[in-house]
């Protein structure tokens, strides 16, 4: 399950930057350019959540 939420977090992260959703949304009304930032930034706290715990356990030695 948490393999599914980093694989969805990527994603999301990725689409977003790659498809330049933050100019293209510019013009959007407000509602959506609020749920998209919440979004974006949700998914990247996300990452870089599972990235600190990934290399905190890799550092003290726990193997996969």
């Amino acid at each position: 399950m948490l393999i599914r939420l980093t694989i969805l977090a990527i994603a999301i992260v990725l689409l977003s930057l790659l498809f330049g959703l933050n100019r293209r949304l510019k013009a959007a009304p407000p509602w959506l350019r609020i749920l998209h930032m919440a979004v974006f930034y949700g998914a990247l706290a996300y990452m870089a959540i599972f990235a600190a715990i990934f290399l905190a356990l890799r550092l003290f030695g726990y193997q996969l």
